[in-house]
């Protein structure tokens, strides 16, 4: 069984739905009950490269 978007937009998940949501292969957290989606950090060489330019 998997968690659906609308249930995710719903808010207010439990550890035990967060654990429901599929590894897309993206950064998912739980914060206060609330789902957020977030980029995965640069690695070190792009962060340097970005600096450098």
């Amino acid at each position: 069984m998997s968690i659906t978007k609308e249930e995710i937009a719903a808010g207010g998940l439990t550890y035990e739905e967060y654990l429901l949501i599929p590894d897309d292969g993206r950064r998912h957290e739980l914060i206060g009950g609330i789902q957020g989606l977030f980029v995965k950090p640069l690695s070190r060489r792009l962060r340097t490269d970005a600096l450098l330019l």
